[in-house]
C-alpha cells in the first residue's frame, strides 16, 4: 500500500513511500501493524494500538522512493 501523509517520520516512514503488508503474519509487540481508525488505515507499533484494537496486518518492509517522479 502506498503511503500519504507525514504521520509516520517516527516510525521511520514517510509520504510516498510503499508498505509490504502481510495479513496472514501473527503480529508482535515490536511488529508495525496497520489498524483502522475512523475510517482511515492507522501504522503504529502493535503495543501502542490502543486495547482491542483489529490488527489489519503486519507491516513486513518499507520501500523508499529516491528519485521525486513529479513533472
Amino acid at each position: 500500500m502506498r503511503i500519504t501523509g507525514n504521520d509516520w517520520h517516527e516510525l521511520g516512514i514517510f509520504e510516498e513511500d510503499i508498505a509490504i503488508v502481510d495479513r496472514a503474519l501473527e503480529p508482535r509487540n515490536s511488529d508495525l501493524v496497520i489498524w483502522w481508525e475512523e475510517n482511515l488505515f492507522r501504522i503504529s507499533k502493535l503495543k501502542d494500538t490502543p486495547t482491542d484494537t483489529e490488527v489489519w496486518g503486519v507491516v513486513s518492509s518499507i520501500i523508499h522512493r529516491y528519485r521525486n517522479i513529479s513533472k
